[in-house]
């Protein structure tokens, strides 16, 4: 769900809903020219602790430390490299347990490699 209850996010809303919820998830589908790496960027907030998530590119799943922000109104970057496939890609972020120590997502961003 979306949420504006905190400050300095860079749109109108955040997503939120991870809180307690091993459920919560977000995907979304990204098309690339060509197969090859490019870095995505997450920019998210992790207001209570470090967020252990489990972040996957058309299926293939590795966990990730979103580190804590020490208060929700704080925003970070973790950016990290993905192979993307011709075509179609699905991008998912789903927390690994079902805990306060979640995130708010701001956006996801990506840089093509040439």
């Amino acid at each position: 769900k979306t949420n504006y209850n905190h400050i300095h996010y860079t749109a109108n809303k955040f997503l939120d809903g991870f809180f307690m919820n091993l459920n919560g998830k977000v995907s979304f589908k990204l098309k690339s020219e060509k197969a090859g790496e490019e870095l995505l960027t997450i920019r998210y907030s992790a207001g209570y602790n470090d967020a252990i998530v489990l972040f996957s590119v058309n299926g293939v799943e590795q966990e990730i430390i979103l580190k804590s922000t020490k208060s929700w109104t704080q925003w970070a970057i973790h950016t990290l490299p993905v192979t993307m496939k011709q075509g179609e890609n699905i991008i998912s972020l789903r927390m690994k347990l079902k805990t306060k120590h979640c995130f708010n997502l701001d956006y996801l961003s990506r840089k093509i490699s040439k």
